[in-house]
């Protein structure tokens, strides 16, 4: 969901930190002075120190460092930073912005069994997620189709490759694991379709 992914944010040797970010999975080049900052913002956070005026500090910079990655299309590095402001900074408003990163790197990169783990988690972790409330139920939707989207996704990437009987379970799936939902006659029609034309 677009509000929340565009939310904006607030000559030595390199250490071996400095090495591992700068050989993260790129599409894009990260500027040198980016870097520079997250090693700061890494080294911040790990020391745990505690900010009296902005008790949420940590959490917030990790946020922004995370987001990094996402921007610049690193999106292995952007997913295990994401999750870690997920599962560490419970109750803070960035862990639901990083939810949402968290889903479309998976999303981006067609990985859709973790498309649907995450979305399970982040319902599971409930108020550990924090949302504005002006956003909540448009946040709620958005797993849900993400959910069953990942199903079906799956679905239809095994069809495409030859796999039936794979992509007939996935899409029965939608009518066992997920019956009260809106994909489930889909997912019926869909199996149905596949045993009678395919795996008969």
């Amino acid at each position: 969901y677009a509000s929340l992914r565009d939310v904006s944010t607030d000559d030595t040797q390199d250490s071996k930190e400095s090495d591992d970010l700068r050989g993260a999975p790129a599409n894009e080049p990260i500027p040198e002075l980016t870097l520079k900052w997250v090693e700061s913002v890494d080294a911040y956070t790990k020391l745990g120190v505690k900010n009296e005026d902005d008790p949420e500090a940590a959490g917030k910079l990790a946020f922004a460092a995370a987001r990094v990655f996402y921007d610049y299309h690193h999106y292995d590095t952007a997913t295990e930073r994401l999750e870690a402001v997920v599962r560490g900074y419970c109750g803070q408003k960035e862990t639901g912005f990083a939810a949402a990163l968290l889903i479309d790197t998976y999303r981006v990169r067609k990985d859709y069994t973790q498309v649907e783990y995450w979305t399970n988690e982040i319902q599971r972790l409930g108020a550990c997620v924090q949302v504005p409330d002006y956003l909540v139920e448009a946040f709620e939707k958005d797993l849900e189709r993400f959910r069953m989207g990942a199903v079906a996704d799956k679905a239809e990437q095994y069809y495409a490759d030859g796999e039936y009987e794979k992509a007939a379970e996935e899409y029965r799936r939608l009518t066992t694991d997920y019956a009260d939902s809106d994909f489930a006659p889909l997912g019926l029609y869909n199996a149905g379709q596949i045993y009678e034309n395919d795996l008969r």
